[in-house]
């Protein structure tokens, strides 16, 4: 509120622009970003809040540039149905990625993971990498043979030798459950 839009910023986009175009920032890159922050937002606890129009590619400057209004059919309809997917996997299990436990798994260089784990012993994970593409190594605390899904993808990763390995792309963000 009162500040830049998110995809405006992630995106490179600088303050002093009044009135920006998507020729004044990498868009592409700012709508990477902004999917990672609301898959961290939509696992991690607490409520998530979305900025209206920020779902469907509202950008703009800082205030009162922030206040565009809806853009009413020019929606980015990939963004908006990413929105509605990883807010679903979020309402579909709330006993993990609302209510659970919190462990972070990893943090290092551009890659973060967090663990959620339900009352009930069902496992979500949340990685993402704010990087380049790579393969990493998570310690999970789930049994080995345990195989994960990310609900976003539907890519799947076994664990083995209490370590899920994931190949993440560039900015790519997954909420994983076992």
């Amino acid at each position: 509120h009162d500040t830049a839009r998110a995809i405006y910023t992630y995106g490179g986009g600088k303050d002093d622009v009044l009135q920006p175009t998507k020729a004044d920032f990498d868009y592409d890159l700012g709508k990477a970003r902004l999917k990672m922050a609301a898959v961290f937002e939509l696992g991690y606890p607490g409520m998530p809040t979305i900025y209206y129009g920020d779902e469907a590619g509202e950008f703009g400057s800082k205030d009162p540039d922030c206040r565009r209004t809806f853009p009413w059919g020019h929606e980015d309809k990939e963004l908006q149905s990413f929105y509605k997917k990883a807010i679903a996997v979020r309402n579909d299990h709330k006993d993990v990625f609302a209510r659970g436990s919190l462990k972070t798994l990893k943090a290092e260089g551009s890659i973060y993971a967090y663990e959620r784990k339900s009352k009930g012993g069902q496992t979500g994970i949340v990685a993402l990498n704010n990087g380049k593409a790579a393969t990493v190594t998570i310690p999970v605390t789930a049994p080995n043979g345990t195989v994960f899904k990310d609900q976003l993808s539907g890519k799947k990763a076994t664990v083995k030798n209490n370590q899920l390995t994931l190949t993440l792309a560039e900015h790519q963000s997954l909420m994983m459950l076992d």
